[in-house]
């Protein structure tokens, strides 16, 4: 099976992204693209016989994979903060 490639806009498309958010993952090579006639094309799915994962990103496929089974980064903690919420109404100011 042939390697299965997609152009950018419809990358984004694909990820419910704008256009310019799938041109700035390009750029930042967080995903596998391969140059035909020209044109950047993001690679949708390596096929049968993918190359090996070191040193290269991932294909669409790949990286939605890795999205659904890995791990959530952990939530931001700010160390000895008391999160005391809104402050109520005086009893008197109510009535």
């Amino acid at each position: 099976m042939p390697i299965s490639t997609v152009r950018v806009p419809k990358f984004a498309e694909m990820m419910d992204a704008s256009p310019a958010w799938g041109w700035g993952f390009v750029r930042a090579e967080k995903v596998a693209t391969v140059k035909v006639d020209g044109l950047t094309r993001v690679v949708r799915s390596w096929g049968e016989d993918a190359p090996s994962r070191e040193g290269r990103p991932p294909s669409v496929e790949e990286l939605l994979r890795e999205a659904v089974v890995g791990p959530k980064p952990p939530k931001r903690v700010i160390s000895g903060a008391v999160h005391r919420g809104r402050p109520r109404k005086s009893r008197i100011a109510a009535e």
